[in-house]
Parts: C-alpha cells; structure tokens; sequence
C-alpha cells in the first residue's frame, strides 16, 4: 500500500555516467504505528523512466499513539463541553 508519493522536479541538472549526487528528503511523518520501508527513485519528469539504480529501501517502525488506528495521524483534536439537558415544558 504506499501511503504518500511525490513528484519533486530537478530541472537544469544533467549528469554524465558515473556522475554522484547527494540528495537529502526531509518530510514530517505522522504515522499509525507500524512497520513502513521508505524508498526514493531518480526518475525523468515527463515519462517516469528510471534514471539511477535506487538505493535499498529504508525500513522504519513507528509507534504512534495508543488511541489511534489507521495509517496517517491526521492530527484530530477533540473536545468536549457541558451541556444542559433540554428543559421539559411545564
């Protein structure tokens, strides 16, 4: 199941064969608890042909909150207030 992808274009870069780059991703994650594998490809903006041979995947666990279920926390709050109970007609 993946649960989030994203396109980011590099555009003006080119690279020879057996050219190095670094890239760094950086993204908050808010997670169910669970085991996830993240993964990053070099690939062209227009078609997605692959680039680059990917790196092995990146297997992480999280451990989200106890009273939560599902894949994404999507940061719920709630609240709750007293209410007075309908007053009966007399």
């Amino acid at each position: 199941v993946v649960v989030f992808q994203q396109a980011h274009p590099f555009s003006g870069r080119r690279y020879k064969e057996g050219d190095r780059e670094t890239f760094e991703i950086r993204l908050q994650m808010r997670l169910g608890t669970g085991s996830y594998t993240a993964t990053a490809e070099l690939v062209t903006l227009k078609d997605f042909v692959r680039r680059a041979t990917p790196p092995p995947g990146y297997l992480f666990f999280v451990s989200g909150p106890a009273e939560m279920t599902g894949l994404v926390d999507l940061g719920a709050k709630f609240r709750a207030g007293s209410r007075s109970a309908p007053r009966s007609a007399s």
